[in-house]
């Protein structure tokens, strides 16, 4: 039998927490290999601080962007 034994890969993800545009909260490593789409921010730091194994150093929760004001003839979908 082979003594080989793969170690867990300990990558340090860094985590973004943003509010999309549809009210919905995006956690992603900013690698692009992890995250989701979240109903609550609260969700979306779970989710983040368990995945870094709660280190709160590298989970950030951005601002939302402000969105342009469109004209009144405009509307959104």
């Amino acid at each position: 039998m082979s003594s080989f034994a793969p170690l867990p890969a300990l990558a340090p993800h860094h985590f973004e927490i943003v509010e999309n545009g549809r009210g919905y909260w995006v956690a992603k490593d900013k690698e692009g290999l992890i995250g989701g789409v979240f109903r609550t921010q609260k969700d979306a730091l779970r989710f983040a601080l368990f995945e870094v194994g709660g280190n709160s150093a590298r989970v950030h929760v951005l601002p939302r962007k402000l969105e342009r004001r469109r004209g009144a003839g405009t509307r959104r979908l």
